[in-house]
């Protein structure tokens, strides 16, 4: 198959894949098992586009991408962008009927698959192969300004489809550049957090691309392999979840990065033990990233010395304000695909559904809490609405309530169990509501901890609150 002859950036590409056109064939762009040089990039993003285009995917065209975080994603995901093409990125994880809810709505006129990793502790692979595929294509909106499209939980119990500009994305990424202490050209950085979710692939991957560092990619999520990948290849930053700092802090014997300055947290709330565990070995308190799909990173601390819950100054150029105790984020527009049922943008403004305020003498935005279903566990967000949908949806299930409760063990890492509390009409055991869920849902979208045939409380309106739920957890 001929490969493309125009240059990789044209007029009809997408914005900051310039750096690719412009980087020494021979510098490293990111290490996984193998190094991948600048050429090797330009071919395989190249390549990428003969597929696609031999397939009759265009300019003005959804694909969406459902693989592992992988080169393969970021091949394709660079490629689709070369040539001016919306990509839909789909967890690889998710369940067939969650990935077609989501395409219901988007209606992407192509697809591409690759088999899920089978080992959970896979956190990256090199290669691997994949299907393109055609797709109906039924009353897609045809946005042209659209470059990214992907998931975000919704308090509805229906995944928010988020559509982002390239011009967006690209003030997004410049915000990260020009912070201090970010990343610079010639540092590498240790990305932990997937390529395929907001924070690891606007913070990490475009980033680093756009500051010229070099990006570190883990094998294993094992405590070991993390800290000894990190030593060997030297990295000078680390970003993750704090799951990821966890793992860090449990390894045992020295394996400190010499180069290591940088350490930034996102996702979730760091517990003060994986912090001063992390400080302690590594040398480096771990900061803290803030941020949303719909509109990016929105304030860092990247010293750590911000207290919870505060998260940081907000970055130059992005706007915010507190309305009866709630954050709201400036945007140009509204970032939803579809009908925005819940209200949550209006004139000019987003509703974060994040409950904030002000540190006096600081400045810094403290972050207090959800006003809404969605949680973090353990740096993923989960709608609880959303399970306790799927719930409902079982024949011997009345109604459901899922609450987030203690982690399960004091001394592990510090994830919310999952927990669902059942009225039912029969006698559905934990078991069989758990293997319901399992044929719906991600598996860490599952409950780990059951009630069944409980009383459920309920607000003066009638509805489930589960504000009120004081039912051990145990």
């Amino acid at each position: 198959m001929a490969a493309v002859t125009e240059p990789l950036i044209g007029r009809d590409s997408w914005w900051g894949l310039d750096a690719i056109a412009a980087a020494p064939a021979s510098a490293v762009w990111a290490e996984g098992s193998e190094a991948i040089t600048y050429a090797r990039l330009r071919e395989e993003v190249d390549a990428v586009r003969v597929r696609s285009r031999a397939a009759g995917a265009r300019k003005g065209c959804t694909v969406a991408l459902r693989v592992s975080p992988s080169f393969t994603f970021l091949w394709w995901l660079f490629g689709l962008w070369a040539d001016g093409i919306r990509v839909l990125l789909l967890d690889a994880r998710m369940k067939d009927a969650e990935a077609d809810a989501v395409m219901e709505q988007v209606a992407p006129h192509f697809i591409v698959t690759g088999e899920p990793p089978t080992d959970p502790l896979t956190a990256f692979h090199d290669r691997y192969e994949v299907t393109l595929e055609q797709h109906v294509a039924v009353g897609t909106a045809e946005d042209d300004e659209l470059a990214l499209i992907q998931c975000s939980s919704g308090s509805s119990g229906v995944p928010k489809i988020v559509g982002r500009t390239a011009a967006a994305l690209l003030a997004d990424v410049d915000r990260n550049v020009a912070n201090p202490g970010m990343p610079k050209r010639g540092e590498r950085v240790y990305l932990l957090s997937p390529a395929t979710h907001a924070f690891g692939l606007m913070a990490g991957v475009l980033t680093a691309l756009r500051a010229g560092a070099t990006l570190v990619l883990p094998d294993r999520l094992h405590p070991e392999d993390l800290a000894l990948r990190a030593c060997l290849a030297d990295v000078a930053a680390i970003l993750g979840a704090p799951v990821h700092f966890d793992l860090l802090g449990r390894a045992s014997g020295d394996h400190r990065p010499p180069s290591l300055r940088l350490a930034v947290s996102c996702g979730d709330a760091l517990p003060p033990s994986v912090r001063d565990r992390f400080a302690e070995k590594y040398g480096v308190t771990v900061g803290q990233v803030y941020g949303m799909t719909e509109v990016g990173v929105i304030a860092t601390d990247l010293t750590g010395s911000c207290a919870p819950p505060a998260v940081g100054r907000t970055l130059p150029g992005v706007e915010v304000r507190i309305v009866d105790g709630e954050l709201f984020v400036r945007s140009d527009r509204c970032p939803y695909i579809g009908p925005d049922q819940e209200g949550r943008y209006a004139d000019g403004w987003l509703r974060t559904f994040d409950r904030a305020e002000f540190e006096p003498g600081s400045g810094a935005l403290r972050v207090l809490g959800r006003a809404d279903s969605v949680r973090n566990i353990g740096g993923l967000k989960v709608d609880l609405s959303e399970i306790e949908q799927v719930l409902r949806g079982h024949p011997e299930v009345i109604d459901a309530l899922v609450t987030c409760g203690a982690p399960e063990a004091a001394d592990g890492p510090q994830v919310p169990m999952i927990e669902a509390y059942i009225a039912t009409t029969g006698t559905p055991t934990p078991e069989e509501l758990s293997e319901w869920c399992h044929r719906r849902l991600s598996d860490f979208k599952v409950p780990r901890r059951w009630h069944v045939d409980t009383d459920i409380p309920r607000n003066a309106a009638g509805k489930a609150d589960r504000r009120n739920l004081t039912r051990s957890t145990g």
